[in-house]
């Protein structure tokens, strides 16, 4: 019995030690083929065949091509881990560069990158349309200065100066004119109500225009018309159906409709903040 203890126990030292070496090689192999692989792909993403060399611009129009070529460049410069080329059409910063460009081109509302080849891409842009005006005092220092915003309020970029009323202008002091880049002129619900109202009191005054809209610390606001320095008042609370309904009705009667064609220019105010009634004055 003490001999055949021995013998499997000699047996099972060489199994273990076969096991061993065998553990050992797989380990080897595998470094080896991951070393091989690594090695692989250096060679492969250095292959000129497979860099980026041609970037195609589009959408782009105010925004110069140039410059965004230049911000492309710069996130397309340089190697991951040292060995592998951002410009590799397979490992380039797809996603960097969407946020790069959004982050640094505020007109910029999209950006969508295509692979048309082993060596070229395609990107295409989307520009915020300038809608509206939001501007600041014209009694503040230096006069008054406006920004471009969307369609949704939200403000992008500084506007030149206009004369005349190409833009429909919104007034109010939430934010200094230097912090107003990417934000809103109001939040969602509300901006989106008072272009509905403003497009509809547009329908009511017809052809007198609605040039721009002053939002009061108090939670007035104010409506200006085109050839004269009255307002159209009403307040934030109001509901705005039950405004576009007061105003029709009482620009369609007497004696306001004829007030309005006659002595527009000396138009002192159209009060809406009071429920079911209409003041109005003209200066004498």
């Amino acid at each position: 019995m003490a001999r055949r203890d021995i013998l499997d126990g000699a047996k099972i030292r060489e199994i273990k030690k076969k096991m061993k070496r065998i553990f050992y090689a797989k380990i080897y192999l595998g470094l080896f083929v991951f070393v091989a692989l690594i090695i692989g792909l250096i060679f492969l993403s250095r292959n000129q065949k497979i860099v980026i060399d041609q970037i195609n611009i589009s959408g782009n129009n105010a925004i110069a091509t140039e410059d965004l070529r230049q911000l492309i460049d710069v996130e397309l410069s340089g190697y991951y881990l040292f060995v592998v080329p951002k410009r590799d059409i397979f490992a380039y910063p797809k996603k960097k560069i969407e946020w790069a460009i959004l982050n640094n081109f505020r007109r910029i509302s999209d950006v969508s990158i295509k692979v048309e080849n082993l060596k070229e891409i395609s990107i295409i842009v989307t520009e915020r349309e300038g809608k509206y005006l939001w501007c600041s005092s014209p009694e503040d220092e230096g006069g008054e200065k406006c920004y471009f915003a969307d369609r949704t309020g939200y403000i992008f970029d500084e506007a030149p100066n206009f004369s005349g009323n190409t833009y429909f202008r919104f007034y109010g002091v939430f934010l200094e004119p230097e912090e107003k880049i990417s934000e809103y002129i109001l939040p969602s619900d509300e901006f989106m109500r008072l272009i509905e109202f403003f497009e509809q009191a547009g329908t009511v005054f017809s052809p007198i225009k609605l040039t721009s809209l002053e939002i009061g610390d108090n939670g007035d606001y104010k409506f200006s018309l085109e050839g004269t320095d009255g307002k159209i008042i009403f307040k934030k609370e109001n509901d705005s159906a039950k405004l576009v309904e007061n105003l029709s009705l009482a620009v369609g009667a007497e004696p306001l409709r004829t007030d309005l064609a006659q002595k527009l220019k000396s138009l002192l105010y159209i009060d809406l903040r009071f429920d079911n009634k209409v003041y109005f004055k003209f200066q004498e």
